[in-house]
C-alpha cells in the first residue's frame, strides 16, 4: 500500500487571497461605475435643473424669456421655448384681466357716482320728505356701497395694490348694514338687531368692513327661515349668529371655498369666499361655528383696533 501526503495550506491561502481580490475588485468596480453613472447623470440633467431653478424664480407678472443661449442642450431648448409659449400666454391673461378691472372701475364708478351725487341733491330739497326722503336716503347708502365693492374688488384683484387705511367707525358699520337688511329680514318674518356696546374704530382700507357685515347678514338672513338675526359687535370681535339651518354635516372650512354651496343653498357661494379674501389680506381671522341651541354663528377678528 501507497499514501501521498502533500502540504496544500499554501495553495489554500493563496486561493483565500484571490477571491478577497476578486471582491475588493467587483466593489471598487461597482463604486467607480456609480460615480461615473452620477456625474454623467448630473451632468446630462445640469440644463434641466437650471431651468428649474429659473422657473423657481420667475414672477407671472414679469415674465422673461427662457431659451437663451446659456440653454446648452436640444432637450432643454425644446423645454425652454414650451415654457417661453406658457409664460406668453399667462402675460396675455393677466393683461386682459388687469385691463377687466380697470374697465370695471372706470364703468362702474361714474353710473355710481352719478347715483350717489343725485341722491345727495335729493336729500337737500326740502320737498322730499317722509317715506320718499327714506327711499332716497336708502338708494345713496347704497350708492356709496357699490363704490366701496369697487374699491374691494381692485384691491383683491391686483395683489401688489395699496390701498390707504383710515380709522371706520365699525359701530356706523353695523348700524347701517342692519338698517339696509331690517327690510329684507322683515319681509320674511325675521327679527335682525344689533348689539353694540361701546364706540369702536378699525384701522383698515375704506368699505372693506363694510363688506364683510352685510355679507355675513345677508348669508345669515338667506339660510334662516324664522327666529333672528343677530350681530354683535365686542372689542376687536364681530359675531353674526342666525337660528337657521345651522352648519350639521358641513365641512366648517369648505364653505369659504369659492363657489362651495351646500345642499340647501340658493346663493352663489362667492359671498363667503369674498369674506375670506379680504380677512386673508388684511390679517384678520374669520371662522364658522355651530351656534349653541340651534343655527350658525360667524366670527370676525379684528386686528387693526385703533383707539
Amino acid at each position: 500500500m501507497f499514501a501521498v501526503v502533500a502540504d496544500i495550506r499554501g495553495v489554500e491561502r493563496l486561493e483565500a487571497q484571490l477571491i478577497f481580490l476578486g471582491a475588493a475588485v467587483l466593489v471598487l468596480t461597482v463604486l467607480v461605475a456609480g460615480w461615473v453613472a452620477a456625474r454623467l447623470t448630473r451632468t446630462a440633467l445640469r440644463p434641466i435643473t437650471d431651468l428649474v431653478d429659473v422657473l423657481g424664480k420667475l414672477d407671472p407678472a414679469e415674465p422673461h424669456p427662457l431659451c437663451d443661449e446659456n440653454v446648452r442642450t436640444r432637450e432643454a431648448r425644446l423645454i425652454a421655448k414650451s415654457m417661453d409659449g406658457y409664460q406668453s400666454r399667462i402675460a396675455s391673461l393677466l393683461e386682459r384681466e388687469k385691463s377687466l378691472t380697470d374697465d370695471i372701475s372706470h364703468q362702474l364708478r361714474t353710473p355710481t357716482s352719478v347715483v350717489a351725487t343725485a341722491a345727495e341733491l335729493l336729500l337737500d330739497d326740502p320737498g322730499i320728505a317722509g317715506l320718499n326722503r327714506e327711499r332716497v336716503f336708502r338708494v345713496s347708502r347704497a350708492a356709496r356701497r357699490m363704490e366701496d365693492i369697487v374699491a374691494a374688488i381692485l384691491f383683491l384683484g391686483r395683489g401688489n395694490a395699496t390701498v390707504p387705511a383710515m380709522n371706520v367707525d365699525l359701530r356706523a358699520v353695523v348700524s347701517d348694514a342692519v338698517d339696509d337688511y331690517r327690510p329684507v329680514a322683515q319681509a320674511k318674518g325675521l327679527e335682525l338687531r344689533a348689539e353694540v356696546a361701546d364706540e369702536q374704530w378699525l384701522t383698515a382700507p375704506a368699505g372693506l368692513p363694510a363688506i364683510i357685515v352685510q355679507n355675513l347678514i345677508e348669508n345669515a338672513i338667506r339660510f334662516t327661515a324664522s327666529g333672528s338675526v343677530r350681530v354683535v359687535l365686542d372689542a376687536g370681535r364681530l359675531v353674526v349668529e342666525d337660528t337657521g339651518i345651522g352648519l350639521a354635516g358641513v365641512d366648517k372650512e369648505s364653505i369659504f371655498a369659492r363657489g362651495y354651496r351646500g345642499d340647501s343653498s340658493q346663493g352663489s357661494g362667492l359671498g363667503l369666499d369674498l369674506i375670506r379674501r379680504i380677512c386673508d389680506r388684511l390679517g384678520w381671522q374669520v371662522s364658522a361655528h355651530d351656534r349653541p341651541g340651534g343655527g350658525t354663528q360667524f366670527i370676525v377678528l379684528w386686528q387693526s383696533v385703533a383707539s
